[in-house]
This record gives C-alpha cells, sequence and structure tokens, in this order.
C-alpha cells in the first residue's frame, strides 16, 4: 500500500494559508464577517491577531503564528478559516491530532468549508487513515464535481486501498475526458502492474497506444500485459511491432525468442537471435537462451559456447553458470561443476537450487556428504516441500548408510512428487539396503510406469 501512496504522487489539493495571495484574500475575508463578533473590540484584537499569525506563518516562524492564531480564536472563535489556519501550523509542527481537532471544529461551524475538507484529507492521507481521507475527498468531490484535483485524489485513494472498481469507475466517469491524462494513465498502469491486475491494465494501456503508435517501449509493454493475461497472438504481435519501431533495442528481440523458445520452435529461436546481433548487438539474456535451446536439441558442444558467451558478456549471470554446471555434470568434469555452482550461489544470495544441485552432485558420487548435508539443509529451509531436495537429503542419507532415515526422506519426496521415475529408484534402492527386497521391486515398478524406457530400472527388475 505504501509503495502505491508513492506511485500516486503528492497531492493535488494545494495545501491552504501558504502564499501571499490568499493571505491579502483571508485579510478581506476577516474584515467582512467579524462582524459577527460580540464588540467591536473582539473584533480588532482577532483580525490583528489573525495578521500576525499570517505574517509569522509567511516567514516560517511557526510557533509564533500558532500563538496569535489561539489568540485570534480565543476572541472571535466562530470564524471556520482561523480554525484552518490554526490547524495548519499544527500540521507543519508534526501534530496532526490536533490540527484534525481543529478542523472538526471548523467543519462544525460550517459543513462544507472546502479548505478545512481539503486539509483534512490531506492530513488523513499523510497519517495512513486512507478510509477517512478517501470518504472526506468524496464529500468534496460531490460538491465540485469539475475539480480535478480532487478526482485525481480520490482516484488514488481508492487504488491505495485496493477498491480498483471505483478507481475505474471515476476515471471513466469524471477524468477519461481531461487533456493531457497520459502522465496519469502511466501511474495507474505501474500500480496495476504491480498488483497484477493486467486484466484492468489493459484497457489503459490501449488509451495510451491510441495517444502515441510509434512508441516502441509502449508497444512492448502492452505486449507483455497481453501475454500475462494469455493472448500469446496480440502480445507476439506488439512486440514485433516494438522491434519493427526500434531494432535497436535488445529487449524486444529477447521477449520475441522467449516465445518461440516456448512454443519448442528452437530453430526459430536460432534465426530471431541471429537477427538480434545484427540489430542490437549480444547480449547475455538472449546467449543464455540459445544455451538452453541448443541443450534441448542435445547439441552440448553449441550449448557450451553458448552458455560461455552469456558469462563471458556478463561475469554476473548466474542462470548460464548452473546451467553450464549441469552440462558439465553430465560430463563428470567435477572440478569445473563445483566451481560454477560455488560461483552461481554466491551472485544468487544461495538460490535455493544451486544450493541442491551442488549437494546433488557430491551425494551421486559419494563426497563431501557432510558439505552436501548443510548445502541441502540451506536449500530446504527456503522451500520445506521441494521433492528434489527431499530426494537429495534422502540420498545423502543412503550414501552414509542410514537407510531408514533414506526411507523416511524418500517418502516424503514421493508423496510431493508422484509422477518422478528417480525418486521411485532412489526409494527402491533404499528398501533394498534395508533388506526388503519385495517392497523395493514394487518401487521399481511404479517407477517404470511412469518411465517406461528407463533403462536402470529395467536392469534392477531384470528385463534387460
Amino acid at each position: 500500500m505504501y509503495l502505491i501512496m508513492m506511485l500516486s504522487g503528492l497531492s493535488r489539493i494545494k495545501t491552504p494559508f501558504r502564499s501571499s495571495v490568499f493571505m491579502l484574500w483571508a485579510v478581506c475575508l476577516g474584515l467582512s464577517t467579524l462582524s459577527y463578533s460580540s464588540t467591536e473590540e473582539a473584533n480588532t484584537r482577532a483580525l490583528d491577531h489573525f495578521i500576525r499569525g499570517t505574517i509569522a506563518s509567511e516567514v516560517e516562524n511557526h510557533y509564533q503564528a500558532v500563538f496569535h492564531f489561539q489568540e485570534a480564536l480565543r476572541s472571535d472563535p466562530r470564524q471556520p478559516f482561523i480554525h484552518v489556519a490554526l490547524a495548519q501550523e499544527y500540521m507543519i509542527l508534526d501534530q496532526p491530532g490536533r490540527a484534525l481537532e481543529l478542523l472538526e471544529d471548523a467543519l462544525a461551524i460550517d459543513s462544507s468549508y472546502t479548505e478545512a475538507l481539503e486539509l483534512k484529507a490531506a492530513i488523513l492521507r499523510s497519517t495512513g487513515k486512507y478510509s477517512e481521507a478517501i470518504a472526506t475527498l468524496e464529500t468534496l468531490v460531490r460538491a465540485d464535481s469539475t475539480n480535478y484535483s480532487y478526482q485525481y485524489d480520490l482516484l488514488f485513494g481508492y487504488l491505495s486501498i485496493g477498491d480498483f472498481d471505483k478507481a475505474d469507475e471515476l476515471f471513466e466517469r469524471h477524468i477519461e475526458g481531461e487533456s493531457d491524462i497520459v502522465p496519469l494513465i502511466r501511474q495507474i498502469l505501474s500500480i496495476y502492474a504491480l498488483s497484477e491486475e493486467y486484466d484492468r491494465a489493459i484497457p489503459y494501456m490501449n488509451r495510451l497506444l491510441k495517444s502515441d503508435t510509434l512508441d516502441a517501449s509502449m508497444m512492448y509493454s502492452m505486449g507483455a500485459l497481453y501475454l500475462q493475461v494469455g493472448d500469446t497472438l496480440s502480445g507476439e504481435s506488439l512486440i514485433q511491432r516494438a522491434i519493427d519501431l526500434e531494432p535497436s533495442e535488445p529487449r524486444y528481440w529477447f521477449a520475441r525468442a522467449v516465445l518461440e523458445y516456448e512454443r519448442g520452435n528452437f530453430e526459430d529461436v536460432f534465426e530471431i537471435a541471429e537477427a538480434a546481433v545484427k540489430a542490437a548487438g549480444e547480449q547475455a539474456s538472449l546467449s543464455n537462451l540459445l544455451g538452453n535451446a541448443f541443450s534441448r536439441l542435445g547439441r552440448t558442444d553449441e550449448a557450451i559456447a553458448a552458455f560461455c558467451s552469456a558469462i563471458a558478456l556478463d561475469s554476473t549471470h548466474f542462470p548460464a553458470m548452473g546451467s553450464l554446471a549441469l552440462i558439465y555434470d553430465g560430463l563428470d568434469s567435477l572440478d569445473r561443476v563445483v566451481e560454477l555452482y560455488e560461483k552461481a550461489i554466491e551472485l544468487s544470495d544461495s538460490t535455493p537450487v544451486y544450493l541442491n544441485n551442488l549437494a546433488y552432485t557430491y551425494a551421486e558420487r559419494g563426497i563431501e556428504l557432510e558439505k552436501a548435508r548443510l548445502l541441502v539443509t540451506q536449500a530446504l529451509a527456503a522451500d520445506p516441500e521441494n521433492a528434489p531436495y527431499l530426494d537429495t537429503m534422502g540420498w545423502i542419507e543412503y550414501q552414509t548408510g542410514n537407510y531408514e532415515e533414506a526411507v523416511e526422506w524418500l517418502r516424503k519426496a514421493v508423496k510431493i512428487d508422484a509422477e518422478n521415475a528417480p525418486l521411485y529408484e532412489h526409494l527402491g534402492d533404499a528398501y533394498y539396503k534395508l533388506g526388503k527386497e519385495s517392497k523395493a521391486r514394487s518401487y521399481y515398478r511404479k517407477g517404470l510406469a511412469r518411465d517406461l524406457g528407463n533403462e536402470s530400472l529395467l536392469r534392477k527388475l531384470g528385463q534387460q
């Protein structure tokens, strides 16, 4: 909520009693209204203190201003503008409670007194009393439905408490026709994006597109929104338009390549990457995506080259390091695997997947088992219901000869991920070590049912 309030910026309502123009207005108002005081002497005294207080406020002598406004109130407590002037000083002196009391007094005299309502709304919002601030702003809007500042503040009030329906209604009924609302729409979009209200964001993005159809960044953002709500065709079309408008921006090319990667169109990924390099230069994220595409196709050497390129372009690109470590693990290059995982762990602030992968690297080889236990314990602390992490811990126990403990960990893993064939195989191995061959074979068969071509399981079941 705080972030949303920051995004909304400062209130559009002007703070009263802060300009020399208003000072002159207040003096005139005082001259015309103080006649309601009980005596001419009281009138004169109240006016004198009000003028002195206003002058003190203008030169930022706020304690002196408070004194004079208090004296003005003692002489004439029936003038709402004096209450508001004093409330303003208390607000500046960081006494919002006292300021609100004075504003309530002013509104008791005149419930529609605009300056009192404006200041009350500002104080309530600044002290986090959003619902009360909204109620006050609604009163102001009802009194003056053409005041854009009131509507602006009320709109962001609704957004701050998550009342998006009212925010959208207010925008459509009162604000949409205003001139130069593009900055406002961008703020609303930021809030909806942060709140993951993508469906609500799209109509506002469409309004921006109508205002400028040559803004590549806007096209890209709109495309990303459509992708978030599952409209892939519209998202792809807009991202391509962004590329056409600004081919030198690498983000657009990467987004387009990701779409093809997710579809499994790896040859298209290679074509897009080639065009992207020509138009926008090399980029680490695209090289990493290429590495993943090559890896999926079993083109190991090209995958290694792509991941190495990503790291050369960005020495902090830990996703490429983690993917490269997986390849080297398959090639049994242990030193390189450990080096890459340790670097990825350091750069990613101990991302659990790298902690687990390095732990499993050790566990699979039966080495550094205590170190492996510490690593996977960290991973499980971050994600205790993760089946691969539980499997790693189970396999560490298996490798240390703690087969009963291994069974406990592995049963938890299987319960969470019942379609993972290697988990059944590991559980079967643990039961086999405990001399429970029937149970072991039962789990081998369950694993094979989920991976019919698994050679290891076929051998253990004597079917190969």
